[in-house]
């Protein structure tokens, strides 16, 4: 194996390894919010609502969305 082909490999790695840590931090966040959503009796709408969360224009106007 050559030094480029070892180097390549191992970058190839890391990003798989990346992927993989995210895909497991958003199944973990949805979980949380799923859970959060059922003992909150949280609408879909208002979890709709949420979803714009990140949006400059969103303005917190639901208290229900508290522990989202």
């Amino acid at each position: 194996m050559t030094p480029t082909t070892l180097v390549l490999a191992l970058g190839l790695a890391a990003a798989l390894a990346d992927v993989n840590v995210m895909k497991d931090v958003t199944l973990g966040f949805g979980q949380a919010l799923d859970k959060c959503r059922q003992e909150s009796d949280l609408t879909e709408e208002k979890m709709e609502e949420f979803f714009h969360f990140w949006r400059d224009d969103f303005k917190f106007e639901h208290r229900e969305l508290g522990c989202a």
